[in-house]
């Protein structure tokens, strides 16, 4: 069997409306040979898409070469209980949403899992591998399509790859992420469209398809407008000196590519007393300059100064009175969580978890018996570890 599989569409986003739509359709006409097509989320930008972006998706979609299996992907997700835009392409019967479902293909068992919060994934993928554990073993080959941050390829908080590995799917197909990663155990095929305009982005854009028999990965092209990311190192240079250099690489770029899309990264240290905010770049066609890396001459050392003096401080924090901490702990059930909110300077913390039932109540007895409140003798606390870490 040979499964064609793309994600991340973002049709009618807005920055590259009409690519959006072109690119989807081409990388759909790449998989006329194929036997399923999977699209493993974010079909669409925003989860509440436009008259004509919906219009335009449904006239793509009905003339997918084969059946389009698909799933919610973040951009869609809706409020509980409201229907996605997705879901609204499976009413009209141009994709199927396989979303907390299985579905046949043959002997081959498909298994898809909207977009979730990250914290909750591998929870819910368990509880789908659970649910569908009889199909699994009838099923000749299993695959498992998810919309999750892999943490294996992409720093934060997400799935693990050895979890997912755990269920012996034949292929695990991934969305969400735009970097394309051909690993034969848990695939991402990339989006169809650059969206961040970044370097990862920068890369050729297509489809992946996998033939089950072989279990080769074949990655397949789709035509775009060219995308030129540059590094610019602009190290001492001053404002003008920026500018006209920023100019300058434009109009090469534009020479060989006429209708290039342009991200210019600009790094370095700015001269002593010249901010970043000052370069002034003129408006270009399809050229974006990110200033975020320069950073001011001078600053470096005053970031670790401030790195060392809130060493220091933790030093302190930890070597404050004994006494203090005992007083906090013989009054408050929370008292180590409470000091912490203290020392971070988390007044609104602090004062829910002082409001709690439980500290409320302990707080009125204290008062009953002619001394201070408890919240009175917490914020003097509060100022004897400021005084003691000089603040």
């Amino acid at each position: 069997m040979k499964i064609g599989i793309l994600t991340d569409t973002h049709l009618g986003i807005r920055r590259f409306y009409e690519e959006s739509f072109k690119q989807a359709e081409s990388a759909l006409n790449t998989l006329k040979d194929v036997d399923i097509i999977i699209h493993s989320g974010d079909i669409f930008d925003v989860s509440t898409p436009s008259v004509d972006t919906l219009y335009r998706a449904y006239n793509i979609f009905s003339k997918a070469p084969k059946e389009v299996l698909a799933i919610t992907g973040n951009h869609e997700t809706t409020a509980r209980e409201k229907a996605d835009p997705v879901r609204f392409l499976d009413s009209v019967g141009v994709v199927k949403h396989i979303g907390g479902k299985a579905h046949w293909v043959g002997k081959n068992l498909f298994i898809g899992m909207d977009y979730v919060n990250e914290a909750l994934a591998e929870e819910q993928i368990e509880a789908l591998a659970e649910k569908y554990e009889k199909e699994r073993k009838e099923a000749e080959e299993t695959y498992l399509i998810i919309h999750q941050t892999v943490k294996d390829y992409f720093p934060g908080e997400g799935v693990r790859k050895k979890f997912l590995e755990r269920y012996g799917f034949n292929l695990i197909i991934c969305g969400h992420i735009h970097k394309r990663v051909m690993d034969k155990d848990v695939l991402l095929a990339g989006s169809t469209i650059a969206t961040k305009i970044d370097a990862i982005e920068a890369e050729p854009r297509g489809v992946v398809v996998y033939d089950s028999k072989t279990e080769e990965l074949e990655f397949r092209e789709i035509e775009q407008r060219p995308f030129v990311y540059r590094e610019m190192d602009v190290d001492g240079k001053m404002p003008n000196e920026i500018k006209e250099l920023v100019v300058s690489t434009y109009k090469d770029i534009r020479s060989e590519k006429p209708d290039a899309i342009i991200r210019i990264k600009l790094k370095g240290k700015m001269p002593e007393g010249v901010k970043s905010t000052i370069i002034s770049i003129p408006r270009l066609a399809d050229l974006s300059v990110d200033t975020n890396s320069l950073v001011a001459e001078g600053l470096e050392k005053q970031v670790e100064e401030w790195k060392t003096e809130m060493s220091n401080s933790k030093h302190l924090l930890s070597n404050v009175d004994e006494t203090l901490i005992k007083v906090l702990r013989d009054k408050v059930p929370d008292a180590d969580k409470l000091f912490r909110l203290l020392s971070e300077g988390d007044v609104e913390g602090s004062r829910l978890l002082l409001l709690s039932d439980e500290h409320s109540k302990k707080g009125k007895d204290y008062k009953g018996k002619g001394h201070i409140s408890l919240e009175e003798e917490l914020k003097q606390s509060k100022q004897k570890i400021t005084e003691y870490l000089g603040r």
